[in-house]
């Protein structure tokens, strides 16, 4: 799995831990409740949603069925038949190209009352986007697919969640980064002729509401050293040196920062942000250091881009799942770039599904509080 590629599933690579039953009521609120859409088929029009929910990889799509649509049972890391109850969604896409790793476009989705501590509801669109900046069909397809989904729902706000590298070496592996601004760069020839290459989106309509966000990262959050241990680091610290051979002579002491040791991780962090745009590129980038970025990703400016032209509101839920890796060893020496890309992907294959969680209840937080 990495943010670049992962519109397939990936294989089990074994046992993980679950993730935990989400207990709503020690939020004051009821659980999220399914909404029957009378589905007829991938060409039939999506529901009305007061918002829409769009993730994009496998891990995130679970970790969102999993808080959203079945919170009351855990989640084991690499189940799917929880897949064959949403609804794929497909009218007007082309055939997904047989050469690449794509998806059957455009995604699925699923239907979702939220209520707030009072008890009344926001209804959410949840979709799983199979579409992206950088497969086929590139930024034409994904624009097409944002434009059928916005105007479909008749939504008035469009949230992106998930994965996301770290802009900061003080964001830790699990911080949820909540923004409302997103600047672009492409580099892919299939996207050429987007015309929005370097340009920043800022939403100017009312930011996410956060009064429920200290409740929801107390009492239902899932703390990252839970997961993230030093046995288990020093096994990926293995996995590195027979992936990377500039890695051969590296210990877990060389990789170490804050923002992946165990011991710093014991509390979830939510990190509201509006202003401060994310970046979101086609093609797969880490951060040296200090960036001008709050995160990094590979498609929301585009979904700022087509909501400020339909006049819709847009926010960014991006749970860090690759924190920044750092330039130099324990001892001085250099990571060269196969190494830090490596050591990145590793932690974000193994820890991103339970950074996902953690997104879906923040972005769960704030619908409960406009709810109300």
């Amino acid at each position: 799995m990495s943010r670049y590629a992962d519109t397939y599933a990936p294989q089990n690579p074994g046992e993980s831990l679950p993730l935990p039953v989400v207990d709503y009521r020690r939020a004051g609120c009821a659980a999220p409740r399914l909404v029957p859409v009378g589905y007829t088929g991938p060409q039939a029009h999506l529901p009305e949603a007061d918002v829409v929910i769009l993730t994009w990889t496998s891990a995130e799509w679970s970790a969102l069925d999993q808080v959203l649509c079945n919170p009351e049972y855990p989640r084991a890391a690499y189940a799917r038949d929880w897949q064959r109850s949403w609804h794929l969604f497909s009218a007007g896409a082309p055939a997904a190209d047989p050469t690449e790793k794509t998806g059957p476009l455009w995604g699925w989705y699923q239907l979702v009352d939220i209520p707030g501590p009072s008890g009344s509801t926001v209804r959410a669109l949840l979709f799983k986007a199979d579409t992206h900046l950088a497969h086929p069909p590139w930024f034409g397809g994904l624009t097409t697919m944002l434009e059928q989904v916005v105007k479909e729902s008749r939504a008035s706000m469009i949230y992106s969640i998930g994965t996301a590298g770290g802009g900061h070496p003080s964001q830790q592996l699990g911080e949820v980064v909540i923004t409302n601004s997103a600047t672009i760069q492409l580099k892919n020839p299939k996207n050429a002729n987007a015309g929005i290459d370097g340009q920043t989106f800022t939403c100017g309509g009312k930011f996410p509401q956060t009064d429920l966000m200290d409740t929801a990262v107390k009492q239902l959050m899932l703390p990252m050293s839970t997961v993230v241990t030093y046995p288990r680091l020093e096994q990926l610290v293995t996995a590195l040196q027979q992936k990377v051979p500039t890695a051969a002579g590296l210990t877990l002491k060389d990789l170490m920062t804050p923002a992946v040791d165990p011991i710093q991780l014991h509390q979830p962090k939510v990190s509201p942000m509006a202003g401060q745009a994310l970046l979101t590129t086609d093609y797969y980038y880490i951060a040296d250091g200090d960036s001008p970025y709050s995160v990094l990703e590979m498609d929301d400016a585009v979904i700022a881009y087509v909501a400020g032209q339909l006049g819709v509101d847009y926010a960014f839920f991006r749970n860090v799942s690759d924190p920044v890796v750092p330039t130099t060893g324990s001892t001085g020496q250099t990571l060269d770039t196969e190494t830090r890309s490596g050591w990145s992907s590793l932690i974000y294959t193994d820890f991103g599904l339970y950074t996902s969680h953690n997104g879906a209840i923040a972005t769960w937080a704030t619908l409960a509080a406009r709810a109300g």
